[in-house]
């Protein structure tokens, strides 16, 4: 069902509504998966789609069952709703990689284990479906929990993650992200040269967001500076 833009503002604010009434009466710790999902969506408005439904109450689940819960809903929605399984898998790697970088609520033996689950789910993902992983393999290895005890190691390979993604046919500017991103595995990795040219395209695209940028623009911009000063010297 094609919904316009008011059609659907209105049908997830009801999904909202519904979902509050859902977990208000449902005792989730004596329900199955299997139990839980047949609840949900015959208690949920079917204006938005199944998967879309199926989407949101995995998500919802991890506030109850946390990581393994999660994981759970996401197995029987790959299972039994084949055809969703691509936007499933790319939905369950983005939170798997929220999940490692939340060092308030895990620790880092719990999110190096979470980290292991996301790369064999990106391996998966691979596998059933066209989904391709450059892009989530690079961000994936930057933002290991490991990284901060062995930097070279997931800088390394981060780097090759975005340059495949960035050499990429299908790749343009619009994902200037990635570019910034590239900057900083360089500039970290002690490549400054090479982190300025990144930067300097990053700096350079057009359409690049600005204030709800969800990364942070002054970082690149401080070290497009420093690079700049540090390769003076050098050519000094």
């Amino acid at each position: 069902m094609d919904l316009s833009h008011e059609e659907r503002k209105a049908a997830l604010h009801k999904l909202q509504l519904d979902s509050e009434r859902f977990w208000a009466q449902t005792d989730a710790n004596n329900s199955t998966v299997a139990e839980l999902i047949h609840r949900f969506l015959r208690l949920t408005d079917s204006t938005l789609s199944e998967e879309e439904r199926l989407i949101s109450f995995a998500g919802q689940v991890s506030n109850h069952w946390g990581w393994i819960g999660y994981c759970q809903v996401n197995e029987y929605i790959v299972a039994n709703k084949p055809d969703s399984a691509y936007y499933t898998y790319a939905m369950w790697i983005t939170s798997g990689r929220a999940f490692i970088k939340n060092d308030e609520s895990f620790s880092l033996e719990e999110r190096i284990r979470i980290a292991a689950d996301v790369e064999a789910i990106i391996e998966r993902a691979t596998q059933e479906t066209e989904y391709a992983p450059e892009q989530s393999l690079a961000w994936f290895y930057y933002e290991h929990p490991l990284k901060a005890e062995q930097p070279q190691i997931y800088l390394l390979k981060s780097k090759e993650w975005f340059e495949r993604f960035i050499e990429a046919d299908d790749f343009n500017d619009c994902d200037h992200h990635d570019l910034q991103m590239l900057g900083h595995v360089y500039f970290e990795l002690g490549d400054f040269r090479t982190a300025l040219h990144w930067y300097k395209r990053f700096e350079a695209t057009e359409h690049r967001c600005h204030e709800t940028c969800v990364l942070d623009q002054k970082l690149s911009e401080r070290r497009l500076v420093e690079c700049q000063q540090l390769m003076q010297g050098i050519d000094d």
